[in-house]
């Protein structure tokens, strides 16, 4: 249970990478967790990034991020180089890109505003994940890892981006 769940937890924060307009200091995302551990049993969570400072002299920003899931929280601030994050333009080459890129075009809804992303599957440690990135606040929309009968979906509930 728990490897799925660090191994699709930390996709999201490598994830977290991919921001639009971007970066800026305010971008804010919240997801949903939904872990169905098969057999009825589902626990859920929360996971909230935002983008807090950047430091100009080292070209960095710092990025908080809080996972509430089954009753624990954590919550931990990375230092990311500005020169790994994504911009608009990335997003956008992306989505422009996407078959090529290995993706499919999809579009998603949030917050009753629809979206264009790319859908971008992977496997990796015995986990098979779908991504889908678009142009939001860190980026991404939506991932699901699956591993059996074990399925973890992050969805992303509410968005802000920064100034």
């Amino acid at each position: 249970m728990k490897a799925l769940l660090i191994s699709a937890i930390l996709a999201t924060f490598c994830l977290g990478s991919v921001v639009l307009a971007m970066p800026a200091v305010g971008d804010y995302a919240a997801y949903d967790i939904v872990y169905d551990l098969g057999g009825g049993q589902v626990v859920t969570g929360t996971v909230e990034k935002e983008v807090t400072a950047f430091d100009v002299n080292a070209k960095s920003f710092s990025v908080k991020s809080s996972i509430n899931f089954a009753g624990t929280n954590q919550t931990q601030t990375d230092v990311i180089a500005a020169t790994s994050m994504v911009t608009d333009d990335g997003v956008s080459q992306l989505l422009t890109n996407c078959a090529a890129k290995g993706g499919t075009t999809e579009v998603l809804i949030v917050d009753k505003q629809s979206f264009n992303t790319c859908a971008i599957s992977s496997r990796s440690n015995g986990i098979d994940a779908k991504y889908w990135i678009g142009a939001v606040s860190f980026g991404l929309l939506k991932q699901v890892s699956a591993n059996g009968t074990q399925t973890l979906t992050l969805t992303l509930r509410t968005f802000k981006p920064g100034k």
